[in-house]
């Protein structure tokens, strides 16, 4: 797990750079469409809702599920904007 004062700190960054990346990625591979993650951890949760993402299969009884965004919808976001609020 990530320390949180890092995450915190960075989680911007990191999260327009990945949008860079994705970006450069669909030049390469246009049919690149939907994003997928593995929430391990309960403290990410918020997050992934704040993005956008949605819970495929939620079990109350494990703490690890799927969740699934369209990347279109990741790449038009303002992450400065989204994690604001």
């Amino acid at each position: 797990m990530i320390d949180a004062a890092y995450s915190s700190a960075y989680r911007v960054d990191f999260l327009q750079d990945m949008q860079q990346t994705l970006k450069q990625m669909q030049q390469d591979f246009p049919n690149l469409c939907d994003l997928y993650t593995l929430l391990i951890h309960p403290s990410y949760e918020e997050l992934a809702q704040k993005l956008g993402f949605q819970f495929t299969i939620k079990d109350t009884k494990l703490s690890v599920y799927w969740a699934y965004l369209a990347l279109d919808r990741f790449l038009a976001l303002e992450m400065q904007t989204v994690l604001a609020n």
